[in-house]
């Protein structure tokens, strides 16, 4: 008996960074098209990868609710270039829509990774996902039902290799973000530990009189204190009902493409399909 085709959430955010970077120089007759041409070739490999077309898309949205409570989060980050923002807005707000998709989603306040956590955290039992993310603070979902599709590897990551590149269960990845803490992030962590040590830690494999296990003791109400900024998803974000299918047809496809200049993947069709 077959299984039913696995959920796509995808981390869009990112994959418009990967797109920007890689091409977000395109325009088409003086408006950007780079980022939206990234986002939707990636779109289209990696439906027909796993065959699915039950895809959500999940979008940060606004002033993140941990900037709030902890003022160095991401204070360090550069601003967003306007050209970026203004793109990944348009593909938020209509882009996606308007080629015929469903389930796209953000919440103001909360991260994409924060609403692929609570949609993963909803998902029946019989049913399963694939993450389409680069972020390693994704690795607390992994488990029988959720995996992790990185683009940039090309790599599928599961329950299975996390346990055994780091010797923990995935949910114990939240206590070893905790400790690390995260410099991009500005979550400040335990001084000298990272995330191999903290494993260490956690596995009992750490000597009681080296350096890191005093520092991790000792600093046990800091790596506690963490636990709110890198658990995921972030308090308070409710339920999103999903559709298992989307409108997009050949005709709307072909449409849009054409319309921003995309002619290489303007004769790729994503027909609807009905979904179990």
């Amino acid at each position: 008996m077959s299984r039913k085709p696995p959920w796509l959430f995808f981390d869009t955010t990112f994959l418009a960074y990967r797109a920007y970077y890689a091409m977000g120089g395109l325009q088409h007759e003086g408006e950007e098209t780079g980022i939206m041409f990234g986002v939707l070739k990636d779109i289209l490999s990696i439906k027909e990868r796993f065959d699915t077309e039950k895809l959500a898309f999940c979008f940060d949205a606004g002033k993140t609710l941990r900037a709030y409570d902890y003022k160095s989060y991401k204070a360090e980050r550069p601003p967003m270039p306007d050209a970026f923002r203004g793109s990944v807005e348009m593909l938020r707000m209509v882009y996606l829509k308007q080629i015929g998709f469903e389930n796209v989603l953000w919440w103001t306040g909360y991260e994409a990774d924060d609403l692929i956590a609570k949609l993963c955290e909803d998902l029946p039992s019989k049913q399963r996902a694939i993450v389409v993310t680069a972020d390693k603070d994704m690795y607390q979902l992994l488990c029988d039902k959720v995996k992790i599709n990185n683009p940039n590897k090309k790599r599928l990551y599961t329950a299975e290799h996390f346990r055994e590149e780091w010797g923990i269960e995935p949910q114990a990845w939240i206590d070893v973000k905790a400790m690390a803490g995260c410099k991009s992030d500005g979550i400040k962590g335990i001084q000298g530990v990272g995330e191999k040590t903290a494993c260490k830690f956690l596995t009992g494999k750490l000597k009681n009189n080296a350096k890191a296990f005093k520092s991790i003791v000792d600093n046990n109400k800091l790596w506690r204190s963490n636990h709110r900024l890198v658990c995921l998803p972030y308090p308070g974000l409710k339920t999103m009902p999903l559709e298992k299918t989307h409108n997009v047809t050949p005709q709307s496809w072909k449409k849009f493409c054409k319309r921003f200049g995309m002619h290489s993947i303007a004769d790729l069709d994503l027909p609807p399909r009905k979904v179990k």
